[in-house]
């Protein structure tokens, strides 16, 4: 006997990350005396759920290692070292008596295997994924100070330039020659002749008053006295 289509899955379970990520959303499940790790409860919507996992399954695989002779302690440490995927090998409960009581061997590659995936994100109400999209950054609008325009003062009217001061070449040893003295010429004196120059000096001879015979003696005595 055959197993039914979905009993046999490989199932990719994957971690959302969101606000409402919590794992793989499943327990792992151990029953006293009885061989086997299951799917314990399952999260309503979760990643598990999504990705075919039912409550009750066995698991056979852990990432294409079966861990039929591994304890719940080391199935546990397996799935946890996967990250944030893992396949996961499962059969339910239907498939799992039909395969023991035809000696079914179960492993990755079995005919009547189906692959279920997980979605990357959480879907959303209409179906679709829900994947977090930051929206673009509003650009930062620069605040603009409006300046009033300032009147500009008249301009002025340049003054005049004064013509450069002449300036002494030093001489070569780097030091001012001195100032020249400036030459005076004696006053040109008209040529005379003797008799003329004798003429001019007795017009401007002053009279002796001593020799003047008009003066009376007791005058001449008082001009004297007043020099």
């Amino acid at each position: 006997m055959a197993l039914s289509k979905g009993s046999l899955r490989k199932c990719l379970v994957k971690k959302w990350h969101d606000e409402k990520a919590g794992g793989y959303g499943f327990n792992l499940h151990a029953e006293v005396g009885k061989a086997g790790h299951f799917i314990g409860k399952i999260d309503e919507a979760s990643p598990a759920e999504l990705a075919g996992l039912k409550e009750g399954d066995r698991i056979i695989e852990v990432n294409d290692v079966n861990i039929g002779n591994e304890n719940h302690k080391q199935v546990v440490s397996r799935i946890k070292a996967s990250g944030d995927s893992v396949w996961l090998l499962v059969i339910d409960k239907e498939g799992d008596e039909v395969s023991k009581n035809n000696r079914i061997v179960l492993s990755t590659g079995v005919e009547e295997m189906q692959v279920v995936e997980c979605p990357d994100s959480r879907p959303s109400d209409d179906g679709a994924s829900e994947e977090t999209v930051e929206p673009p950054a509003e650009p930062e609008e620069e605040e603009e100070e409006e300046k009033e325009a300032e009147p500009s003062a008249p301009a002025t009217p340049p003054e005049p330039e004064e013509p450069p001061k002449p300036v002494d070449a030093p001489a070569e040893n780097g030091v001012a020659d001195p100032p020249q003295p400036t030459e005076t010429k004696p006053d040109v004196v008209p040529k005379m002749t003797a008799a003329q120059m004798r003429e001019a000096l007795a017009k401007n001879k002053k009279p002796d008053p001593r020799k003047d015979k008009s003066i009376a003696t007791k005058d001449k005595l008082k001009m004297f006295q007043n020099l």
